[in-house]
């Protein structure tokens, strides 16, 4: 009986560190060595340090975008989930390689013209390290430090490569992208209806659930409610308050002498859904905040910036649209290559 208890004693210590040795062979097998070369663009390596830096730099974006284009919430299987035929995991993947070639097309450039000498994620990481370590010390000599003593990666890569590409389009404003007057104007008349016209006063109603009070899936559920219930003839309008209580129905006004700041200003999103719908025409709207259904009752004719109160913005949309043309020239004929290995194993545990 003593041995019986032994041998089962030592039968449980064999399977615990069977069990520990599969665990950590797992964990090796899935973990991906910093130097590991994961890309290759035209030739430049990009290791698996760097290509998981930027990937980073894309999730909370990748959450967002199932978000509010699929109502995908997150969950264990969030980063797997096939919709549209593509997973989020393949979706954060091509996003990560397009910026990575979008920043090695911009490096290249400013390389070819004297922007920059010499730039890779090597000496990026000692440039932010001096970085922070000359503020840090500024501020322990008591000098005026302005923001943050220190600065995170992901800052400090926007800051150095917006940097770049700013002295960039600089230079080649005044070599590349210059255009006569006379081109000019006709450039504008050629752009002028939809970049540089306006409607003085645009008139709508919103209804819908902030995601505050009601979760999404409920908030999208009871939006496809409203939309059956208004093609059968109903209105929109304070009404639907009382049969859905958790709603909030206003109408709104916008005027052009009103400026409307912020990219991802609800204001800003409803008014630009509101342009492309017809008078009277409704449509779902999703949004970070909420769900909604908004409806455009009136927009004053449009009318166009005259020429010479504008010229400066149009000679700016030109450069700026001439640089893009040539970045995106660049990323075309560029050379790509994926080590497959690596790329296929990727998954959530490598990045979460």
């Amino acid at each position: 009986m003593k041995v019986l208890k032994h041998s089962l004693i030592l039968l449980g210590i064999l399977f615990f560190f069977n069990s520990c040795n599969s665990e950590l062979g797992s964990t090796k097998k899935n973990k991906i060595e910093d130097k590991s070369v994961t890309l290759l663009i035209d030739g430049h390596e990009i290791k698996w340090e760097q290509y998981l830096f930027h990937l980073k730099k894309n999730i909370a974006f990748t959450y967002n975008h199932f978000y509010l284009n699929f109502g995908l919430e997150n969950s264990n299987k969030f980063w797997e989930t096939t919709i549209d035929g593509i997973t989020p995991l393949d979706y954060i993947k091509t996003k990560t390689e397009n910026q990575l070639m979008e920043t090695r097309a911009i490096l290249k450039l400013a390389k070819e013209n004297n922007i920059i000498n010499h730039f890779n994620f090597e000496n990026f990481k000692i440039l932010w390290q001096d970085y922070n370590k000359s503020r840090t010390q500024k501020n322990s000599n008591g000098q005026i430090i302005y923001g943050a003593i220190t600065i995170d990666m992901f800052s400090y890569h926007n800051y150095l490569i917006s940097n770049i590409k700013l002295r960039l389009k600089e230079k080649l404003a005044k070599t590349q992208f210059k255009i006569d007057g006379k081109l000019l104007k006709e450039y504008y008349e050629i752009i002028k209806s939809k970049q540089f016209s306006y409607n003085e006063k645009i008139e709508g109603v919103v209804f819908g659930f902030n995601h505050s009070k009601l979760p999404n899936n409920l908030a999208v559920k009871r939006i496809k409610e409203v939309k059956n219930y208004l093609k059968k003839g109903f209105s929109l309008n304070n009404s639907l308050e009382k049969k859905y209580p958790l709603g909030e129905y206003k109408k709104i006004v916008f005027h052009d002498s009103i400026p409307i700041f912020g990219e991802d200003n609800p204001d800003k999103i409803i008014r630009e859904s509101l342009l492309k719908l017809n008078i009277g025409e409704f449509k779902v709207l999703k949004a970070q905040e909420g769900t909604f259904i908004i409806r455009l009752d009136y927009l004053s004719n449009k009318k166009y910036y005259p020429y010479e109160k504008v010229k400066k913005q149009v000679l700016n949309y030109y450069q700026n649209s001439e640089f893009d043309m040539l970045i995106k020239h660049i990323i075309k004929n560029t050379r790509l290559v994926i080590n497959k290995e690596i790329y296929n194993s990727i998954s959530k545990d490598n990045f979460l």
